[in-house]
């Protein structure tokens, strides 16, 4: 048997079949991965079969477990003997490997053309070398370690202008998920810096940073070069608004104890107004195109609104000196916001899996099912925490953990066994 059918005669047929397929990745009714598999299949792409494709991702993962491997390896060889190499030698060997790394992909992948996916990779463990020489280098010259932090945070920094714009140069969506994951940590880095800044203030930050993100993916997906952009920023995205949510269902959130507010309209206006600016962008873009992209660029501005509205409120939530919530029970608005949150959660969460099954996406439904049930799991043991010296409540909650994982399972499996059906409609 060949690997696959022979490509029609009528080439009219592949001329179309390829535009249909394109399309069908620009609607969302096919995965990038899926839409290559057809073009392999057909024909469509030289010397590529759905067997080599399928190999090529297994090179792909493997070429990513060993840039783990290798980059963890030479961090700890350089980190435990650092006090015994020369300063001149740590440096030289830091940029050589650095280099190595960065011209050993780059003729892998774009010179030769022999090996893209283990020189993508190759570049991937460049960028990693890069970030740990920054690091050992300022420690080298004892530039991290003091001022607060302040060294760390601006190695983080560089490592992340590193990053970003060759994400861009060479298509990697690997470097745009390290180099998105490494601006969110100097985020947090430079949030936790501030005097006194409440944690609601983070939360507020990383809810705005999960819908500019989300926005983008989005916007990206609308345009062909770097479509395949979309994916690493859309599922951080999702991470970061849910993240946010999530953190308004405690009780917890909704009070602020021990002391003044500072100044927090700069740190969210930073984020805030860039998130806005992308989603009326988004809004103007898919408005003529279908409800569901108009609905979603709807929801993500009024999840702005609400960032904005609870970032005015902030001072209010501050409790007088000497009232101990732990002792009094909370405040008593807490219950009421906690309550509505929930709500909130739950109805983001159903928005999801309906997004997901108006997009044929079945990832989005799976994202809707785990929140939903961490969402249930949480409260249940915030309902029950005064009977945690108690066996019965551990029998309890493996019981409803049992029932709730059958459930889901079984809603999942239909919800995509629907899905594949309208997909052959």
């Amino acid at each position: 048997m060949t690997d696959s059918p022979s490509p029609p005669d009528d080439s009219s047929f592949v001329a179309r079949l390829s535009t249909e397929i394109a399309q069908w990745e620009h609607e969302g009714l096919l995965r990038p991965d899926q839409a290559q598999t057809l073009r392999a299949r057909y024909g469509l792409l030289a010397d590529e079969t759905p067997k080599t494709l399928h190999r090529s991702r297994i090179v792909y993962f493997l070429s990513l477990l060993g840039v783990v491997l290798v980059g963890v390896g030479i961090i700890l060889l350089i980190g435990a003997n650092w006090q015994a190499i020369p300063r001149w030698a740590r440096i030289a060997l830091l940029v050589v490997s650095t280099a190595a790394a960065y011209q050993t992909g780059y003729w892998m992948a774009f010179q030769s053309k022999r090996y893209p996916k283990l020189g993508m990779a190759l570049l991937l463990l460049g960028s990693v070398l890069w970030g740990a020489s920054i690091f050992l280098i300022a420690q080298t010259y004892q530039l991290v370690g003091e001022g607060g932090g302040a060294g760390e945070r601006t190695a983080t920094l560089y490592w992340f202008l590193g990053v970003f714009p060759l994400a861009y140069v060479l298509l990697s969506q690997l470097h745009l998920a390290l180099s998105l994951v490494i601006g969110a940590v100097w985020l947090g880095m430079t949030l936790s810096a501030a005097a006194r800044m409440p944690f609601q203030v983070h939360i507020l930050v990383y809810l705005g940073l999960g819908v500019l993100l989300y926005s983008l993916s989005r916007l990206h997906s609308a345009w062909r070069p770097v479509r395949q952009f979309a994916i690493p920023y859309g599922w951080l995205g999702l991470f970061g608004i849910f993240a946010g949510l999530y953190a308004f269902s405690f009780r917890d959130f909704w009070w602020i104890y021990g002391g003044e507010l500072p100044e927090h309209w700069l740190p969210l206006a930073a984020v805030l107004i860039p998130a806005a600016l992308a989603t009326v962008v988004l809004m103007l873009t898919y408005s003529r195109r279908d409800r569901e992209s108009f609905a979603e660029a709807v929801g993500l501005l009024a999840l702005l609104l609400l960032a904005v509205g609870i970032g005015s409120q902030l001072p209010s939530l501050v409790l007088p000196a000497g009232y101990h919530p732990w002792q009094h029970g909370g405040p008593p608005h807490a219950t009421l916001l906690m309550a509505l949150s929930n709500l909130l959660l739950l109805a983001a969460t159903v928005a999801v899996i309906a997004l997901g099954w108006a997009r044929h996406q079945p990832g989005l439904a799976n994202l809707g099912m785990v929140v939903f049930f961490v969402q249930v799991v949480t409260r249940y043991f915030d309902l029950l925490k005064g009977m945690l010296s108690s066996g019965l409540m551990f029998v309890g909650a493996g019981l409803l953990l049992l029932v709730l994982g059958g459930v889901l399972e079984r809603s999942r499996r239909k919800l995509l066994e629907a899905m594949a059906q309208r997909r052959q409609l």
